[in-house]
């Protein structure tokens, strides 16, 4: 891909198993027709995220892919952390287990990554297995989650126990009063979550600045040098030729119109070589003056998988 919810930003693939979005280039419509676009810019730690629900979790998803990006075919990249959900295992009452398994990987994939993403800002290669128990009610609503000794199935092999206990709390917390299938009846589940970092570090989130900048204005500036952009695309792809994916890059801009610092931000694109064009592109705008301070603007665009 993993904004201010869920933080985007490891070389071998996912597991087939894994909830996390296939690092393969997203199908028309969502391949522009150029090589480089804008999405628009946003303070940074502000991604304008859809207030309705499902137009949330769509954009969610559309962002994991670009955030994603590849390296072309047979080239693995997998930038995102990767989270394993596996099948449940009935401990008392009847229920589709499958049903549970998908519901718990395409609705609670966040909650995995919300509770794993800030521990592994500061352990980089954290990684582990927790075996979770969940008590439903007959609506599907969870009434009590905590870990569980029970035996699951394990096809990943994943050895390591998680110790870091704040994160398991963390995926307890969150779990408690989700709803899930309806069981026939109250039921008790068990399954297992496995987590490994990717292949490229989680970046912070930086704090916001007290200035601020005219979007729009930032907008039409970068826009007039897509063409540029498109030139970087080009010169890193004489080295990757299937490089692809979002490329946000942070902006501080002092109240002279100074651009203080470029850098990579929530996700990390596969080719050094375009971050590094692409930051002296935007160093060289005419940027407006920020006001009330120093002002810290997200600029993410957007590089199509080539044709």
């Amino acid at each position: 891909m993993a904004p201010a919810t869920p933080s985007t930003p490891e070389i071998s693939r996912a597991p087939a198993t894994s909830v996390s979005v296939s690092p393969e280039p997203p199908a028309s419509p969502i391949t522009p027709p150029r090589a480089t676009t804008l999405e628009p810019p946003y303070a940074t730690g502000r991604f304008p995220w859809p207030d309705d629900p499902k137009a949330r979790k769509a954009a969610l998803k559309e962002l994991e892919i670009w955030n994603t990006g590849g390296l072309g075919e047979g080239q693995a990249w997998h930038p995102a952390p990767r989270v394993v959900i596996g099948e449940p295992v009935l401990r008392k009452g009847k229920a589709n287990t499958r049903e549970l398994m998908r519901a718990l990987r395409a609705e609670h994939y966040w909650t995995v990554r919300r509770c794993y993403d800030p521990a592994l800002r500061g352990a980089p290669k954290l990684d582990g297995r927790a075996v979770l128990e969940l008590s439903l009610d007959k609506a599907g609503r969870v009434l009590s989650a905590a870990t569980s000794r029970a035996r699951v199935p394990d096809t990943r092999q994943h050895k390591t126990s998680m110790t870091d206990e704040e994160v398991v709390r963390c995926w307890l917390r969150g779990l408690k009063g989700a709803e899930l299938p309806r069981p026939r009846g109250k039921a008790t589940v068990a399954f297992s979550i496995d987590v490994w970092p990717g292949d490229a570090p989680l970046r912070e989130v930086p704090a916001s600045m007290p200035g601020s900048l005219p979007l729009d204005e930032v907008e039409r500036l970068v826009t007039a040098r897509l063409p540029e952009l498109d030139a970087c695309v080009a010169e890193a792809r004489a080295e990757l030729p299937g490089a692809w994916g979002r490329l946000p890059l942070r902006v501080d801009v002092d109240e002279q119109g100074a651009p203080h610092e470029i850098a990579e931000t929530e996700s990390t694109f596969p080719a050094p070589s375009m971050v590094a064009c692409a930051t002296r592109v935007l160093r060289t705008l005419t940027w407006p003056k920020a006001r009330g301070g120093t002002a810290r603007v997200t600029v993410p665009l957007r590089v199509a998988p080539p044709r």
